[in-house]
């Protein structure tokens, strides 16, 4: 026997049921009065049902079991509605375009202004964002800027301009990256857990930004270089502020500061104590030139002054170095107020010896004109 094809006419809706040959059904026309059924044999295939005050068609599994509503519901501003109690909701196969969407040929769903589910997202339309219902959480793209953004809490954290340029905490990023908070923040690269790691550290209290190290399992930085930010005394630059050694031109510092080059510098200033002004007081206990002699032609340096030797392996103390040289300035200082006062002492009888010398010879004289005269 021929295959039949039976027609069920809704408003605005028709539905074509292809039946097997042992199908003997009759068309019906399906309205909101009474209780129309569709029987396959002694099973109901579907049947017209009242649900929240509207009137649908419910299809039926060949056990009897329910299976999806569908038809129109205008309580509920429903223009097309379809439930299944097994899937959940609405089931598509295929590209399925909503409310007059433009077919671009590709997409598998495409939906035509806001969409909402279940009060957790939508987009907001007048930026483009796909964001919670209350505008907390979003992520989109921005118009009229043509930025990217992604938002928490109300803020927008994170930031792709349309020039590329990335920012944290600010929708203007000045640069490639740009990180920006009036709190303290850091960049860091670390290992998963946290620790063992590098930062860069804005402190927003004291305004400086530190270079910091991980130092320890826990997270323990320590700060190797620090710089202070805007104008006055915070402008400084600190190297390893908490200790440890820096090395320019070398992987293994022997000091605070080691440089393996040269050093250019208008002044230089170096901090000591025990200037060697003690020299000066009568207490002082000056060496005597012969033992400043002895200790030459011995060592070959002056005391308190470091040998050739010790200065190309240990390398030169400047501040202790100029102390030393000042104490041997002022030492020889004495020497020549000690050899000065013996020159004007040595002065003084060469003086009172020639004054004494004229006097005896003007006695000589006076006595050579008497034994002329004798004569």
């Amino acid at each position: 026997m021929p295959k039949k094809l039976a027609f069920l006419v809704l408003p605005a809706l028709t539905l074509t049921f292809l039946q097997t040959e042992a199908q003997t059904p009759t068309l019906q026309e399906v309205t909101k009065q009474g209780n129309v059924s569709q029987r396959d044999g002694e099973n109901i295939i579907f049947k017209n049902v009242t649900l929240n005050g509207e009137n649908y068609l419910r299809w039926y599994n060949s056990d009897g079991s329910a299976q999806a509503y569908i038809g129109y519901g205008s309580a509920y501003n429903r223009n097309f509605y379809i439930d299944n109690g097994n899937l959940g909701g609405i089931y598509l196969q295929g590209r399925t375009l909503i409310n007059n969407a433009a077919d671009d040929g590709v997409s598998m769903l495409q939906i035509k202004g806001p969409v909402y589910s279940n009060g957790n997202f939508h987009t907001v339309k007048t930026s483009g964002y796909w964001a919670s219902g209350s505008n907390n959480y979003a992520i989109g793209w921005y118009t009229p800027n043509n930025d990217f953004r992604i938002r928490t809490a109300t803020l927008d954290r994170f930031t792709i301009d349309n020039n590329g340029q990335t920012g944290i905490g600010t929708i203007t990023p000045a640069s490639q990256l740009h990180l920006a908070s009036d709190q303290h923040h850091a960049l860091t690269i670390s290992r998963a857990n946290g620790t063992y790691g590098f930062r860069i550290y804005r402190n927003a209290s004291t305004g400086t930004i530190s270079f910091q190290i991980g130092i320890s399992a826990t997270p323990v930085w320590e700060t190797k270089m620090q710089i202070g930010e805007g104008e006055g005394p915070n402008t400084s630059l600190l190297l390893n502020p908490t200790g440890g050694k820096v090395g320019i031109g070398t992987t293994t510092p022997q000091a605070t500061l080691a440089v393996n080059g040269d050093l250019f510098a208008k002044k230089v200033k170096v901090t000591l104590d025990g200037w060697p002004d003690y020299v000066f007081d009568p207490s002082y206990s000056l060496p005597s030139l012969g033992q400043l002699e002895n200790f030459i032609k011995e060592h070959k340096h002056l005391p308190e002054i470091p040998s050739a030797k010790e200065v190309s392996e240990q390398g030169l103390d400047l501040g202790q170095n100029q102390a030393n040289l000042l104490r041997k300035i002022e030492e020889l200082t004495l020497y020549m107020i000690d050899q000065h006062k013996k020159m004007e002492a040595q002065q003084q009888l060469i003086l009172n010896q020639q004054e004494l010398l004229q006097e005896q010879s003007k006695q000589l004289k006076a006595l050579e004109n008497k034994l002329s005269g004798v004569k």
